[in-house]
């Protein structure tokens, strides 16, 4: 039945293709997607809270783009969840997200740990636009200060003892993540995903940085077991695939991603 439903949609794609303005062409294909109707199932059998995860309960956008349904879901980067929960645990008091994307992070981290101050940065507007909608919704706005650009000069007017920096920076982590530069990098504790794929040998010069100072994790991108998320009980075994589907094969597919926790060391 499921491939009988598909013959129709695709039909309409082709004509629609050739007789509708392109803006409004890819606005409805994205719309009557495959993924697309995917998300707006998931939404009707869970809401828009995140199912599982450290950061279930939070109130998610649907209009986000990519990997919103593992979002919604609480699959999204669950290699880190273990390490997400420790550094909960942690109470931090001041957060910088940096490379916020649309507040995933942020939003989270400031419910999960309400005595933090959080500053989010993105350098795209949308990003930040979302990030601000999502804190609203969330109730936590006014918590959350959200800027563009963090470079090591914004980083060192911080004082970054005892505080959490959480980094996904498209490569630019090898520019930012300098203790020689920002001295109180030595004494925060870190996320960050790692981008090999930008600058090769990216991990181990991050990882070298903060080893004298710091216990390193590095963690490696793990598969997922659709069992693991109610709600998918009784999906289509591809539609399970692709609502778990953190689309990251368009860097290196033979290259998991990988991230790293870095602790301060006692003492």
């Amino acid at each position: 039945m499921a491939a009988d439903r598909e013959g129709p949609f695709r039909v309409f794609k082709a004509i629609a293709r050739r007789i509708l303005p392109r803006s409004l062409y890819l606005a409805l294909a994205y719309r009557y997607s495959r993924y697309s109707r995917l998300r707006r199932k998931i939404v009707r059998v869970q809401g828009r809270k995140v199912a599982t995860g450290p950061f279930a309960g939070m109130v998610y956008l649907e209009h986000v783009g990519r990997s919103v349904t593992t979002k919604l879901l609480g699959s999204y980067e669950a290699e880190l969840h273990p390490a997400v929960r420790d550094l909960v645990a942690r109470g931090f008091a001041l957060v910088l997200n940096v490379g916020c994307a649309e507040g995933y992070y942020a939003v989270g981290l400031a419910r999960a740990m309400p005595q933090a101050t959080v500053y989010a940065f993105d350098t795209n507007p949308r990003a930040q636009d979302l990030c601000r909608e999502l804190a609203e919704v969330n109730g936590v706005a006014d918590r959350i200060t959200i800027e563009g650009t963090c470079d090591r000069d914004r980083l060192n007017q911080f004082d970054l003892r005892g505080a959490l920096l959480v980094v996904d920076v498209e490569g630019y982590e090898l520019e930012l993540l300098q203790p020689d530069a920002v001295p109180g990098l030595e004494q925060a504790a870190i996320l960050v995903e790692l981008h090999d794929h930008a600058h090769e040998g990216l991990t181990e010069t991050v990882v070298g940085r903060f080893e004298p100072t710091h216990d390193v994790e590095v963690i490696q991108q793990a598969a997922r077991d659709p069992n693991d998320y109610p709600t998918l009980a009784g999906f289509r075994e591809a539609d399970q695939a692709l609502a778990l589907e953190e689309f990251r094969t368009e860097y290196d597919a033979d290259s998991p991603q990988r991230w790293a926790v870095m602790w301060p060391k006692k003492g």
